[in-house]
């Protein structure tokens, strides 16, 4: 099967956001010992970086390996991770081609978005009603995303979209032998935000709530754990804000991400 995702951490500060992750955890999974898998990287450079153009040349390449692989006598299925934006236009451009081939192309999108996109840009919404219509199946993440996603395309191929609902393995959050559950303090709760630093990931929101709710109670606080192209704006509000109310606590990696799953009350993931 080839694979069309991110499988290695991007070449400038060695970050990786949630679609790497979520790749990385399918060719480690045990699905590996019985598919031969075909990787073809499309990591981003950096986590920070929001250029689209800087992405054509690579997005060539891909796509010319891609169609080498899907040739005659090559893979019959491919697998094509899909963020938004760029990302989705070069997996929908292949998902295209492979079903012209004659290919099962699957398609995973995996960002929320797609639907402000698809609501800005009639052109970009036909596009992807195209793809999911050519596509041979489409994995969701949710039930709410399956039925956003027939409602782009019915009445024609609503059989084809599946739920596969908690995608990444709980070890990489919490080690398993360690206990999910902790003994909350009265003295604090901590609200923990783990994301790409970035405004359409909500990040002032959840400063603006903070602040608001540790103004009613001192014992909330919050703590921001990522990064982004965003990072700097963040830190510089963080620096206005009551001291003790927020903290910025880094990048998370291993052990460390573990560790500071496990210090907070409540997490916000988008």
């Amino acid at each position: 099967m080839l694979l069309m995702g991110s499988f290695r951490r991007t070449a400038g500060d060695d970050r990786i956001g949630g679609l790497g992750f979520a790749c990385q955890s399918l060719v480690e999974s045990e699905l590996a010992d019985g598919i031969d898998f075909v990787r073809i990287d499309s990591t981003i450079t950096s986590i920070r970086s929001r250029a689209w153009l800087g992405r054509l040349p690579a997005a060539a390449w891909r796509m010319t390996r891609c169609l080498w692989h899907l040739g005659p006598g090559g893979v019959t299925r491919a697998l094509c991770f899909a963020s938004h934006g760029s990302s989705f236009a070069e997996k929908g451009v292949l998902i295209l081609a492979g079903s012209l081939l004659g290919r099962r192309m699957l398609l995973f999108p995996r960002s929320g978005h797609l639907v402000g996109q698809v609501q800005r840009s009639p052109i970009f919404r036909r596009f992807v009603q195209w793809v999911l219509r050519r596509s041979h199946r489409v994995i969701c993440q949710s039930e709410s995303w399956r039925i956003y996603f027939r409602g782009l395309v019915e009445p024609e191929h609503t059989d084809k979209f599946i739920v596969v609902e908690n995608w990444l393995p709980a070890s990489s959050f919490i080690a398993p032998s360690a206990s999910v559950a902790r003994s909350m303090s009265p003295d604090r709760f901590v609200v923990a935000f783990f994301n790409r630093i970035e405004p359409e990931k909500g990040v002032h929101d959840f400063i603006d709530a903070v602040v608001l709710a540790h103004a009613s109670d001192p014992r909330i606080t919050g703590v921001i754990h990522g990064d982004g192209a965003a990072l700097e704006d963040v830190q510089k509000r963080l620096a206005d804000i009551p001291s003790g109310c927020i903290t910025y606590g880094g990048w998370l990696d291993g052990d460390g991400k573990r560790e500071a799953l496990r210090a907070a009350d409540a997490y916000l993931f988008v």
